[in-house]
């Protein structure tokens, strides 16, 4: 890093210093969650990265049109905040972008077949709805997700 900041200038490399201190910082959070009681009672793995905003790049077209976030996730993701603004109560912001997550799927299928699925929060959150109804129509998605027509592509 000092070589790319000899080379190209300390306003240059500044952007990309924040971004690797938010790894950082990621990486220690989420061990420091997992360790936490907040994180025992979830049933799934949940891992965060907390970005500094304005130091990214950013979807700013970012909507939270799915509004009915499955339970595991709600759970898990009231629980990282809270984690959060007990160890950060000096005025910070904690923003989700749904948008630029992703999960490992695990299923269980008839005849003990088994799949793993890596796709992005919104795939996944239309995946879970099918651990508790084996079929579901078109319309029954969008009552269940309340996504508007227009959001969808």
């Amino acid at each position: 890093m000092l070589k790319l900041k000899e080379e190209c200038g300390a306003q240059f490399t500044q952007r990309l210093e924040v971004m690797f201190k938010d790894m950082k910082m990621s990486d220690e959070l989420c061990t420091e969650f997992k360790s936490n009681a907040a994180s025992e009672v979830l049933e799934i793995d949940f891992s965060v990265k907390v970005l500094t905003q304005g130091h990214w790049p950013n979807d700013k077209k970012e909507s939270q049109f799915f509004q009915n976030i499955p339970q595991e996730i709600s759970v898990a993701m009231n629980g990282f905040t809270q984690f959060y603004y007990s160890k950060f109560n000096n005025g910070r912001m904690l923003n989700w972008k749904l948008a630029l997550g992703n999960a490992e799927i695990r299923g269980n299928f008839s005849e003990g077949k088994r799949y793993e699925f890596l796709c992005s929060s919104f795939q996944m959150f239309l995946m879970l709805l099918f651990n508790e109804h084996a079929a579901i129509s078109y319309q029954q998605i969008l009552q269940m997700t309340q996504i508007p027509p227009s959001e969808l592509h």
